[in-house]
């Protein structure tokens, strides 16, 4: 709800709160094996029909609708770049390189001077 960039500061917030989770996810390819997209064996794998409802992804195309995302960027990936730089801030904090009350704000500011528009 409310503007995209709000938005996204709010979703990244929340993202990185649960940065345990995630790299408890992320961090183990078996946690999630069953989950993942058909393969070939299953028959045809639309990939885009398989992420239609996602809501970042629909956050991102909103964004580039109302100015502030680079609309010459691709929403996919854009959608890749905020999960590797959420999982790195993450990871990073768990090494003790990145304050972990610093990691949003990090996050935030990477993805907001890397793909809002100009």
């Amino acid at each position: 709800d409310g503007p995209a960039l709000e938005a996204m500061r709010r979703l990244i917030a929340a993202m990185v709160s649960v940065g345990d989770r995630i790299l408890f996810l992320w961090g183990d390819p078996r946690v999630l094996e069953e989950y993942g997209p058909p393969t070939a064996e299953d028959g045809e794998c639309d990939v885009d029909e398989l992420f239609a409802d996602d809501p970042t992804l629909a956050l991102i195309e909103r964004g580039q609708a109302e100015g502030v995302f680079d609309p010459e960027s691709d929403p996919h990936w854009i959608r890749q770049v905020l999960w590797a730089m959420v999982f790195t801030g993450i990871e990073e904090a768990g090494r003790g390189l990145l304050p972990r009350h610093g990691v949003a704000a990090t996050v935030i500011r990477t993805f907001e001077n890397g793909v809002t528009a100009k």
